[in-house]
């Protein structure tokens, strides 16, 4: 059997931790036949990026949110504090707006505005909310859907809308 070493160059978006090395050995044996072989090597403790190099969309996510009081009683107030968080590593949100609505009309504003601005939301960075809410005199027991909606844009201007969706009891 043989040896040999190689030098390999390492990309400057390597993600930090174990990553997978594929080698594909070509090779003929003394009747000149031709074999292929694939194999995996583990390469530990690697010193690059936290795993994300700056390609795929920022994402935007309800991280917690709390209903105050826990208890709604039809025709009560109670306010909605909710989280959001922009997931993406190492890209920005800007120009968001975020609108709150209750989906089939159980919960009315109260004193204060559905939408607001945010002029810029860091990678991994959280921003928490309040809204003030009436709930409808006629209003039975049950969860009932409140959906916010985003609009934003990334750092090379491209326009994102979703929405997420949280169901108050």
């Amino acid at each position: 059997s043989d040896r040999a070493e190689f030098d390999l160059l390492v990309s400057e978006d390597i993600k930090k931790g174990t990553n997978e090395l594929n080698i594909q050995l070509d090779y003929y044996d003394q009747d000149n036949t031709h074999y292929t072989d694939t194999r995996t090597i583990y390469i530990n403790n690697v010193q690059g990026t936290e795993g994300d190099t700056g390609k795929g969309t920022p994402k935007i996510i309800i991280s917690d949110y709390t209903v105050s009081p826990k208890d709604i009683i039809a025709g009560s107030k109670f306010t909605l504090n909710f989280t959001f968080k922009n997931t993406h590593l190492s890209k920005k949100i800007t120009n968001m707006k975020v609108v709150v609505n209750s989906t089939d009309g159980t919960f009315i504003i109260d004193n204060s505005s559905n939408a607001f601005y945010v002029q810029n939301l860091e990678p991994q960075g959280e921003i928490s909310k309040t809204i003030s809410f009436r709930t409808k005199q006629d209003t039975l027991s049950g969860a009932y859907p409140i959906t916010v909606n985003f609009e934003y844009e990334d750092a090379d201007g491209t326009s994102y809308s979703p929405s997420e969706t949280i169901n108050v009891p």
